[in-house]
């Protein structure tokens, strides 16, 4: 069955779910959701992984002999997507306003616009906005006004602990409590469940900011430190995330959710974590091999700390870290980060919300 068969009968009248990225983490969500649909269609880039997951039902290049589940297909055309209630976006932040724009493109008949999810996690090049900030503006330029509101999904979801049948829990968030309720109900799988949380912003951006932090374990282990340091960095890692979803608007209250705490502890202890590998690799000096996937802490680090300067603050340790990655400082500035009393911005900040009768809880 090639690529364009498979977009045909793939949704006939049952339910269905279009995931908008075939890699690690859309191939992972639709095996893990496949239980709650009739069928699961997987858009891929390239004509040889949609043809292997739809005649062999495996995606080797990113989950390896991992058998996807029979009502799991694939195609290369976006247009199939259309044929589906929900659209589960989960690709790279550099390619999620080429994502956002095409779907904005499509025609779509008025009253019948999917739900929108947002799996991706990072901040975009150049720009510094979150995923579900990219969308909005794409959707707000498009043709179609009548987009509902997107809702975005974070957590510890390391995919091949997911592919090899360890259960995990998400966050799923947005503004309106009876969507995000509804849509929690429907995805939560026995792979895969889900709490709901009611400010998507902060999710965003703890599910982006915990990227960078992962490289800057991956730094501290490579560089041959221990456990103590790795606590000292995540701690450090989740007050400069709280202050930075304050500063934007977000619920700092995420920091204490399965996106927050949860997914930093995964995502900078676990050695099967990409951003955590790229930070080992940067430590030995080779951070171009050995690491498969995208490692969006290192795309991400940059941009979250131009964007922290541009409201006025800093993230320092995220900052030593952006620098390790572009190749302007060294190791040694990483460490003496993560050892320092709490860093001159960050507690700038802090005196300064102090001042005003914020709370710090």
């Amino acid at each position: 069955m090639n690529s364009k068969s498979a977009a045909r009968k793939t949704f006939p009248n049952g339910e269905s779910l279009a995931i908008v990225g075939a890699g690690s983490w859309g191939t992972t969500l639709g095996l893990a959701l496949a239980e709650r649909f009739d069928s699961v269609l997987l858009i891929a880039r390239r004509e040889q992984v949609s043809r292997k997951i739809n005649e062999l039902h495996l995606n080797e290049e990113y989950l390896g002999k991992v058998t996807l589940p029979n009502n799991v297909f694939s195609s290369t055309s976006l247009e199939a997507v259309k044929f589906s209630p929900a659209i589960l976006i989960a690709v790279p932040s550099s390619g999620m306003r080429d994502v956002a724009s095409a779907l904005c493109q499509l025609e779509w008949r008025e009253g019948k616009m999917p739900q929108v999810l947002i799996a991706t996690k990072g901040f975009e090049r150049r720009t510094g906005l979150l995923a579900i900030e990219v969308f909005e503006e794409e959707a707000c330029s498009s043709d179609y006004p009548m987009w509902g509101e997107p809702l975005v999904i974070s957590g510890p979801c390391l995919s091949k602990e997911i592919c090899h049948g360890f259960p995990t829990l998400a966050v799923i968030a947005g503004r309106k409590k009876d969507s995000v309720d509804f849509w929690r109900e429907k995805l939560s799988s026995r792979l895969l469940g889900f709490m709901s949380f009611y400010e998507p912003l902060g999710v965003q951006c703890a599910g982006a900011l915990k990227n960078v932090y992962a490289v800057g374990c991956g730094i501290m282990a490579g560089a041959g430190f221990g456990a103590n340091a790795t606590g000292l960095l995540v701690s450090r890692g989740l007050e400069e995330t709280r202050l930075f979803v304050e500063a934007i608007g977000g619920d700092p209250r995420v920091i204490w959710t399965p996106a927050g705490v949860g997914d930093f502890v995964a995502t900078c202890v676990s050695s099967e974590s990409r951003n955590h590998a790229f930070g080992r690799a940067i430590a030995r000096g080779n951070a171009l091999k050995g690491v498969g996937g995208v490692a969006e802490g290192a795309s991400s680090a940059f941009e979250a700390v131009k964007r922290a300067r541009s409201i006025g603050f800093g993230l320092p340790l995220a900052e030593r870290i952006a620098d390790v990655v572009e190749g302007r400082g060294s190791i040694s500035s990483v460490v003496s980060a993560v050892l320092s009393p709490l860093c001159p911005e960050v507690f700038t900040l802090t005196k300064r919300r102090l001042a005003c009768g914020a709370s710090l809880c």
